[in-house]
């Protein structure tokens, strides 16, 4: 009876290491590929002109998105990578913002810089 136990507890025990395995080997795979990121940021380009276009007509940037329809875009759309919610944080009194593409929970995020007009990527 006893050694019955045991060979269960073993098995249900391979099986829970088996499947964390798979799961870490499923986050990793779902990396970001450098095709993939330069794509979202082209998406996101339109976003980026009209936070600007807003910026030059009232000296700020918004405080959120939703400010931009329909003057400046029709829709706001979903963000093209990672959280399908855009990630998008104005700073320095709304005279800058930072929009944000990442993949949880320790993938690869990307940070477009309004001050420098750069993406800066870390692809994990």
């Amino acid at each position: 009876m006893l050694k019955k136990t045991v060979i269960i507890c073993c098995s249900v025990l391979l099986l829970i290491a088996v499947s964390c395995i798979v799961c870490i080997g499923v986050l990793v795979s779902q990396r970001w590929s450098l095709a993939e990121i330069d794509e979202a940021q082209r998406d996101t380009q339109p976003l980026i002109d009209a936070l600007v276009a807003y910026r030059t007509d009232h000296g700020v940037y918004p405080d959120a998105l939703s400010q931009l329809v329909p003057r400046y875009l029709k829709t706001i759309g979903r963000a093209p990578l990672g959280n399908p919610e855009w990630q998008y944080h104005p700073r320095e009194d709304n005279q800058e913002f930072e929009i944000v593409f990442e993949e949880a929970p320790y993938g690869a995020n990307c940070v477009y810089i309004s001050r420098t007009g750069e993406w800066m990527c870390d692809t994990g």
